[in-house]
C-alpha cells in the first residue's frame, strides 16, 4: 500500500492509523514532533490529501475495511 511513500513515511502512517497522535509517534520513533509533522505534510502531499480523515478513507478503500 502506498509505494510512493518512504519506509519511514509508511511507518508513520501505520502509527497514525493505529490512533497515535503526533507527539506519541515522535516519542515512539525517537524523533522531534516537528520532524513527524514534516513527514505528515510530505505524506499528505504525496497522497494528494489534506486531512487525517482522508488518510483513513484511502486505507479503508484500499483494504476493503480491514487490517
Amino acid at each position: 500500500l502506498w509505494p510512493e511513500l518512504s519506509i519511514r513515511e509508511r511507518e508513520i502512517v501505520s502509527l497514525i492509523l493505529a490512533g497515535h497522535p503526533t507527539a506519541g509517534i515522535a516519542r515512539k520513533l525517537g524523533l522531534a514532533a516537528g520532524t513527524v509533522k514534516n513527514h505528515r505534510r510530505n505524506i499528505y502531499t504525496k497522497l494528494d490529501i489534506t486531512t487525517e480523515r482522508e488518510l483513513f478513507l484511502q486505507y479503508i478503500d484500499a483494504t476493503g475495511g480491514g487490517p
